[in-house]
């Protein structure tokens, strides 16, 4: 399913006389050719999956639409697999979505998107980790030193050389939050859903580093469901830094999820006050609140 079929499900819904739509969550994994299967183990919570792009309706599809054809037949051919081939589904849109920026990068409207884009310096950042991911081909937890904190100069310099792949991501970007915001005006109000954490390689693992216990992780402590624990594998905010930062990440995230939803559903509510971390290393026994 893609953003398309979620305004359709909207207006559906609506039809059926509901007044709220429920959907998963939609943060961006890593940009590689390895798409990370869960969404509760997004790269972010403020940025979008291009994987649920439709992406016949991103303007200027019409331009590649041979290509954009046969990227399309083999997406619908994977439908009859028993599993979803997210890797492959990636590799299908990220080529289909490359031809079309080829074709629109110069033109007027797309310049004024990203001028306007450019008002966020966040979408930015984000958009420069994308591209250092695919450089690397992984997350930042294992990029060379001169590129593992956003403001070193020589992520400044990476910036300045791979401009045109920085506006790529930044593009996808627009497109999605494009799509997002019909699927929302559709029909029924969507219910967004935010999940306790994030990949501690990902890009709010980068861009929130400072912030963030390296030396921990978030799970659950034994119960009946679960007798030795959980780890989620999640790095914990601490909570003295956050409060310093203003509780700016927090903020930041709550108002990207929110702009497109009606509502919102909280992973793990508990962790608006209280989380248990595992020191590194050690299981979940051996952790506390």
């Amino acid at each position: 399913g893609d953003l398309v079929d979620l305004a359709a499900l909207a207006r559906w819904t609506e039809g059926q006389g509901g007044a709220l739509l429920a959907h998963n969550p939609i943060g961006a994994p890593l940009p590689t050719d390895h798409q990370q299967p869960s969404p509760y183990y997004a790269s972010t919570r403020r940025f979008w999956s291009p994987l649920y792009l439709r992406v016949e309706a991103v303007p200027g599809a019409e331009l590649a639409a041979d290509g954009i054809e046969a990227a399309a037949a083999a997406g619908r051919s994977l439908s009859t697999a028993g599993l979803i081939d997210r890797d492959r589904v990636w590799a299908l849109k990220r080529g289909a979505l490359e031809s079309i920026w080829a074709e629109v990068r110069g033109s007027r409207s797309v310049r004024t998107e990203l001028e306007l884009s450019e008002r966020d310096p966040e979408l930015t950042r984000f958009a420069v980790f994308c591209a250092l991911a695919e450089h690397h081909g992984g997350g930042w937890t294992d990029w060379p030193e001169e590129h593992r904190h956003p403001d070193t100069p020589q992520v400044a310099d990476f910036a300045r050389r791979h401009a045109d792949r920085i506006g790529f991501h930044r593009w996808l970007q627009v497109q999605a939050d494009a799509q997002l915001a019909a699927a929302a005006s559709s029909g029924a109000g969507l219910m967004a859903d935010l999940p306790v954490g994030f990949d501690p390689s990902g890009f709010d693992g980068w861009t929130d580093q400072d912030l963030l216990a390296h030396s921990c992780t978030v799970g659950a402590p034994p119960d009946d469901f679960s007798p030795t624990g959980q780890d989620w594998g999640l790095p914990p905010y601490v909570p003295w830094r956050l409060r310093a930062a203003a509780y700016r990440p927090w903020i930041d995230t709550l108002r990207r999820v929110l702009r497109h939803g009606a509502a919102l559903r909280i992973d793990h509510v508990m962790g608006l006050f209280r989380l248990f971390w595992i020191p590194s290393g050690e299981d979940a026994p051996s952790g506390g609140y």
